[in-house]
């Protein structure tokens, strides 16, 4: 079976200053950056390895051109995804991004799981969810898969007991 994406849609890259690069972006390609902290996990939860962290600390640079975004993430210290990779592999293209049909999730990720790719760190905004998968030793990078759905009821789950791990809250809901 496949991922039923053949688009990528986002490109995101993980430096060590924000404000440098993202003024170098908007120098080369004239486009402004929307820079945010990543959102806190009270609106939308997120799970490394099976547990909710908060990484409202990570900053943001993103770019939106007409086929795609790029995303630039500077971590903080504490541990995050963001903050691993950067540790792992140094600057540099963490992920790609592929936006699929929400009945095709378990397929693409079973898809990957077949190439020894795993599921690492997954977050719910109320109308998508994001899934960071391992798949360096398959690919070189790591792929982000997501899909458009109604995450309200999950999120207000979620948020209301941070504690349980993701194993939990999916026997749960």
């Amino acid at each position: 079976m496949a991922i039923d994406s053949k688009t990528i849609c986002q490109i995101a890259i993980i430096v060590e200053d924000l404000d440098t690069v993202a003024a170098n972006y908007k120098k080369a390609f004239g486009i402004e950056p929307v820079i945010i902290n990543i959102p806190g996990s009270d609106s939308v939860p997120a799970y490394t390895d099976g547990y909710q962290g908060n990484y409202s600390d990570v900053r943001l640079a993103i770019f939106k051109f007409d086929n795609m975004v790029i995303e630039i993430a500077e971590p903080d210290k504490k541990d995050s995804p963001w903050r691993r990779w950067l540790d792992k592999h140094g600057p540099g293209i963490q992920h790609l991004g592929f936006m699929i049909p929400e009945n095709n999730k378990e397929e693409a990720l079973g898809t990957l799981k077949e190439t020894e790719s795993e599921l690492y760190h997954a977050g719910f905004y109320p109308n998508l969810t994001y899934t960071f998968v391992n798949c360096f030793e398959a690919f070189g990078i790591d792929f982000n898969i997501k899909w458009k759905t109604d995450n309200a009821e999950k999120i207000t789950y979620m948020t209301a007991n941070p504690e349980k791990s993701f194993k939990e809250i999916l026997t749960e809901l």
